[in-house]
């Protein structure tokens, strides 16, 4: 009896090492990142009067380690399906015409709810917006896990890049 006692004790030792390992290597799953805290540091050094999270647990995660002191606004509900309520668009719209903010999601494959980033750009697109990157925040291990970017009105098509509708 004592054998096999020690027999399991010893196998279920093996599999928390292991378990403890691959936490260590890989980080944590999901949500579960290292990288929100890179974030938490780099967000406010951007000069913004909004920030946007536009993927399910930035929010609630800025806002916690923060301490509540950023202006952030969740808008992650217009980008979870591919038709959100009218209400959530014409949210997501609004803020899409904001000045002087700023987005914050997770990078493509790694967002809560898939798809979100391109739902984001497709109505950001189709409302005449278009994406400037600012940057991408790693995990311990250098892979991108989220992406900050801001949205602003896309040139006229017919306009030559640089140039103004004002003489």
């Amino acid at each position: 009896l004592a054998a096999i006692l020690a027999i399991l004790m010893a196998s279920n030792i093996l599999t928390l090492n292991q378990y403890l390992y691959q936490f260590v290597r890989f980080g944590g799953a999901g949500s579960w990142d290292d990288a929100m805290f890179a974030l938490s540091n780099k967000v406010p050094s951007i000069q913004a009067d909004e920030i946007f999270a536009a993927d399910w647990g930035i929010f609630n995660s800025l806002t916690t380690l923060n301490g509540g002191q950023l202006p952030l606004q969740d808008d992650a509900f217009a980008f979870t399906v591919d038709n959100p309520p009218e209400f959530s668009q014409r949210l997501a719209l609004e803020s899409f015409a904001r000045k002087n903010s700023i987005w914050v999601t997770r990078t493509t494959g790694n967002e809560m709810f898939p798809g979100a980033n391109a739902r984001l750009e497709k109505m950001a697109s189709a409302d005449g917006y278009r994406k400037i990157e600012l940057g991408q925040v790693l995990d311990r291990n250098h892979r991108p896990v989220f992406e900050i970017f801001r949205i602003v009105p896309s040139p006229a098509p017919w306009l030559p890049l640089g140039s103004t509708l004002h003489p």
